[in-house]
């Protein structure tokens, strides 16, 4: 009995075994809002923007998101090609490719630190950002095939341009200078525009020989406002010509409105939809930085028929390509007053330009690019003529001049203009460029 006592002290009841431990529950991994998106260029078929509602088309995006649920994203418009703007074949892949302005005024390129919220694959994103020139709020969505973004409350930071500007429109005026000699009668076809559309303001030292040796030189002013107001269309009914280039213009264009939030827009009287809307901002008290998309450029823009439209726009490639080029960062524009006739005139013919001051009428103004701007504009087109000149001779590109220009109208007066003139000042251009002095190129408009 004992033993079998002894026995029970070294026996154990299952009641005092002890248990094992409980497994705890794996702690859920957090999801990483955009975890699953990596870096990616939207091109602009992928890229929805718009602004206070209206939707901008053009625009690529990049997309680059961080392992803390934020993204770097940047935006910008879709650089084109040059041979793209004149209609061409596209060249090789290291053409030269123009910006296009980007989402918001004043800033080719904005990049904005984001935090996504959603999950992994599909996230928004919102929250308010400044530029140098600009303010604003945003707001976006982002997955693996598509970007989105809003921009509302978009603000210049400087208004002070703000408004409507209507173009002057052109007076044409028989006004006889008291200048003029006893003979001087001016014809039917030809008359001044005292108060013009247009803004030109151009010296130099050397002047251009319109008509031949055998003839007085021109002013590049006054050659190019004598070419703009000739009568080379008709309308209202008139079978002879009774309309200039800036007279068409002046019929369609009638204002530029410049918002508080950086769109430039330019009216005309037959729609109600914009011309065009351009983007600026405000440099200064004088200027204004204008950015133009560089298809408008190269579209319709001259009043002529549509079969000479790219005749017009294949002679003035060289001279279109430079100022495209020059714009790649926008355009500086200056504002100031406007240039009003005096009532008086240089001189009997050839010289019977007429002479203007500057407005004193605060709201007659001029927005117009100047000779800081200009002269390497057109500095870089010379090299081209005087290539020309070299390699063929002064008659044979004098001929070939002619021949391109004076197939566009079939007016007398466009033909002694335009056909015979001009082609002779383009051979003296290089020089009077190079001796220039002031190059001001313009519209003249009146304040609303």
């Amino acid at each position: 009995m004992a033993a079998v006592c002894m026995l029970g002290l070294f026996s154990a009841c299952s009641d005092d075994d002890p248990k094992p431990a409980p497994v705890p529950e794996p702690t859920p991994t957090p999801v990483v809002p955009g975890d699953d998106l990596v870096d990616k260029e939207y091109p602009a078929s992928e890229v929805e923007v718009t602004i206070s509602g209206e939707t901008i088309t053009g625009k690529i995006a990049k997309f680059i998101p961080k392992e803390d649920g934020t993204a770097e994203l940047t935006l910008e418009g879709e650089p084109v090609s040059m041979n793209s703007l004149f209609d061409e074949a596209e060249s090789k892949a290291d053409e030269e490719t123009i910006p296009t302005p980007g989402v918001i005024p004043g800033s080719p390129t904005i990049t904005l630190p984001i935090t996504l919220e959603g999950d992994a694959t599909k996230c928004t994103f919102k929250g308010t950002a400044e530029t140098e020139y600009c303010t604003f709020s945003y707001s976006g969505s982002v997955d693996a095939s598509s970007l989105g973004l809003e921009i509302t409350n978009l603000e210049l930071k400087d208004k002070s341009f703000a408004g409507t500007y209507e173009f002057v429109k052109n007076v044409h005026d028989p006004y006889i200078s008291p200048d003029a000699g006893p003979d001087y009668v001016p014809t039917s076809n030809f008359s001044l525009a005292w108060e013009s559309t247009l803004r030109i303001d151009c010296i130099s030292s050397v002047t251009l020989y319109t008509m031949g040796t055998n003839y007085g030189p021109s002013t590049i002013g006054w050659l190019l406002s004598d070419i703009l107001e000739g009568y080379y269309y008709s309308v209202d009914g008139d079978t002879n010509p009774n309309a200039s280039p800036l007279d068409m213009f002046s019929r369609k264009f009638k204002s530029v409105t410049l918002t508080e939030s950086g769109d430039f827009i330019i009216n005309t009287f037959d729609s109600e939809t914009p011309y065009a809307k351009l983007q600026y901002v405000a440099e200064d008290a004088n200027t204004i930085h204008l950015f133009i998309e560089p298809k408008l450029l190269t579209n319709e823009f001259l009043p002529c028929t549509e079969e000479n439209r790219n005749g017009v726009r294949e002679f003035l490639k060289p001279l279109l390509t430079a100022f495209i080029s020059a714009g790649k960062e926008g355009y500086p524009v200056k504002y100031g007053p406007a240039l009003e006739f005096t009532g008086k005139c240089g001189a009997p013919w050839p010289n019977n330009y007429p002479l203007f001051n500057e407005s004193s009428d605060p709201n007659h103004v001029s927005f117009y690019f100047d000779t800081e701007f200009l002269k390497p504009v057109l500095e870089s087109v010379c090299p081209l003529i005087n290539t020309n000149i070299e390699s063929k001779g002064v008659e044979a590109y004098l001929e070939d001049l002619q021949t391109r220009l004076g197939k566009f109208n079939n007016t007398s007066w466009y033909n002694w203009q335009v056909g015979y003139r001009l082609p002779y000042a383009i051979i003296s251009f290089p020089k009077a460029i190079e001796n220039a002095s002031k190059l001001e190129l313009g519209f003249n408009f009146m304040k609303e």
